[in-house]
């Protein structure tokens, strides 16, 4: 709180400073055929594409086992909660089958959802 004071002085200087002419849009000088700046993302020529899309394809095979086992192991806790009495046990297994499902759904769906984001 020292130097409060600076902060709406120094905006005020800021207000009647020039702007250099290298940035002002308008100049004559500034050719805006120099800025055409494209990018495309590719995999075009990487040598290591083989191996990128192999641990993709391990990844998602590895969360999709992931997601079935959530799944079955929810659906039989929800099971043996319900048939024990015990509600407790048989919400959280609800849970875990529910987040199972909806695992899979998004592993499965990720590469088209991506795809469609990118183009």
């Amino acid at each position: 709180m020292r130097y409060a004071w600076a902060i709406p002085l120094l905006s005020m200087v800021a207000l009647f400073i020039q702007a250099p002419a290298w940035a002002d849009p308008t100049s004559p000088s500034s050719d805006a055929s120099t800025w055409n700046i494209q990018v495309t993302p590719s995999w075009e020529g990487a040598p290591w594409v083989p191996k990128i899309q192999q641990l993709l394809n391990v990844a998602s095979q590895a969360a999709l086992v992931c997601c079935a086992l959530a799944f079955i192991l929810g659906g039989a806790a929800m099971a043996v909660g319900r048939v024990i009495g015990s509600n407790q046990a048989g919400n959280r297994g609800l849970q875990f089958l529910l987040g199972g499902a909806g695992g899979a759904i998004v592993v499965v769906s990720a590469p088209a959802i991506l795809s469609w984001l990118i183009a």
